[in-house]
């Protein structure tokens, strides 16, 4: 199988937000929420795109958001869903710059 096959299936996903600063999705991965967020950071000038699991359960964002690796596996399908929805949102906004950041133990790192 060639990498980027791997890629072409991404999961159903819904988009939640589509404003003028936000464009948000949500996907049902192996029984995880996960979101795609891309919004605009008006200090840099740029779009950040971040994903994340969700836990619906948390009131508090601070906790049910989850930015570890999972490692159960389903990393592809979380990546092809990532790819699926920056494609549309650039084919659709046409964005000057994007960025992308990860998290890596203790601090982030970018991109």
């Amino acid at each position: 199988m060639i990498i980027s096959e791997i890629f072409n299936k991404a999961p159903d996903y819904k988009v939640v937000r589509d404003v003028r600063d936000n464009y948000t999705a949500e996907s049902k991965i192996d029984g995880r929420k996960i979101v795609v967020s891309i919004e605009f950071d008006y200090d840099w000038k740029l779009w950040e795109v971040v994903f994340f699991e969700e836990d619906d359960d948390s009131e508090d964002v601070r906790v049910s958001r989850k930015f570890d690796l999972t490692k159960n596996g389903s990393e592809f399908k979380v990546f092809a869903l990532v790819i699926e929805i920056v494609t549309k949102f650039i084919k659709n906004r046409k964005p000057k710059k994007i960025g992308f950041s990860a998290n890596k133990g203790e601090g982030r790192e970018s991109l």
